[in-house]
């Protein structure tokens, strides 16, 4: 188990009654699967540990066996390796967030976590707020950036004139630094997928529509 892990729960706000608890059933997974991080460096905890800690009401209702590496002994199945597959799943979040290089790979976690906690009910949310840290952690990470054409956003701003090409509505707000329609110039076929930096590539959006063009 990485020395970090502890410090990293109590910021996340495990309180001190329930980290022992999440600490030595962490201990337990890693015991009878053997060290987590070769299979996070692998790629293959998902498949090999998290997989295998499934154990659907279905499968107490047909009496099926203990599919996971873990002795269990006379308890109740699926409890328990629910508890058992929270703390490792906890664990391999840690593993991603300590391996993180690039703002994509933050972004992707990030909205992993996003997903993961749409789904957990507001009593869950509300139980980890209330002992959350309120300071984030700070991290470095890496960005690509392109060495984009100042020309080619000019032009594109002129041409739309303060109108978003995309809803023909006019731009939300004026800018503070020159005066200018805010409207934020879009490639359509992106520079990542190998898209022209050019006006012809180029066109002036508003802020919604932007995003729309990206997440949409």
């Amino acid at each position: 188990m990485h020395e970090g892990y502890k410090d990293w729960l109590q910021h996340y706000g495990v309180i001190d009654k329930h980290l022992d608890t999440q600490l030595s059933q962490l201990r337990k997974v890693e015991k009878s699967y053997g060290d987590l991080y070769e299979y996070f460096k692998k790629g293959t905890y998902e498949e090999k540990i998290l997989n295998t800690l499934e154990y659907s009401k279905d499968d107490e209702r047909e009496n099926k066996p203990n599919p996971s590496k873990i002795r269990l002994g006379d308890v109740v199945i699926r409890t328990n390796l629910q508890s058992y597959k929270k703390a490792a799943r906890k664990y391999f979040k840690f593993l991603k967030e300590q391996n993180i290089e690039t703002y994509n790979e933050y972004l992707n976690i990030l909205n992993s976590d996003i997903k993961q906690s749409l789904n957990d009910s507001s009593k869950d949310i509300d139980k980890r707020l209330k002992t959350a840290a309120k300071k984030p952690n700070k991290r470095t990470v890496t960005i690509t950036v392109y060495d984009r054409n100042s020309d080619v956003i000019a032009k594109t701003l002129t041409r739309a004139n303060g109108i978003c090409e995309e809803c023909n509505k006019p731009a939300p707000f004026i800018r503070k630094t020159n005066n200018t329609p805010y409207l934020e110039v879009h490639h359509k076929i992106m520079l990542a997928d190998g898209g022209d930096d050019t006006v012809k590539n180029a066109m002036a959006l508003c802020p919604n529509c932007h995003r729309e063009k990206h997440h949409g």
